[in-house]
């Protein structure tokens, strides 16, 4: 992290003290419990591609499966022109994406 920050060149140093001191405050925490969290992955860059299809995995089986069929039910035509159409779902979802569309 002290690497990479101080390569870019954009911090000040007194930034870099701050995000070093919370990263290591992060870090105490996880060590003092790793238990406590459902998935660790540990990688090096060259390896990032394997930690995410390990991650990708990890999400799939957290998502509940939707039952197989269609995934709309059309109960009617509303009774006037124009009508109105609610999709709901939980936040990050793509409800906006499949408005847009």
């Amino acid at each position: 992290l002290e690497q990479r920050l101080r390569g870019r060149g954009t911090e000040t140093e007194e930034k870099i003290q701050k995000r070093l001191a919370r990263s290591l405050r992060e870090l105490s925490i996880y060590e003092g419990n790793p238990d406590a969290w459902d998935l660790t992955l540990k990688f090096y860059n060259e390896q990032g591609e394997t930690a995410y299809q390990e991650f990708r995995t990890f999400l799939y089986d957290q998502i509940p499966k939707l039952p197989a069929g269609p995934i709309a039910t059309v109960r009617g035509s509303p009774p006037i022109k124009g009508g109105c159409c609610v999709i709901t779902g939980p936040s990050g979802v793509g409800k906006s994406t499949l408005i847009k569309k």
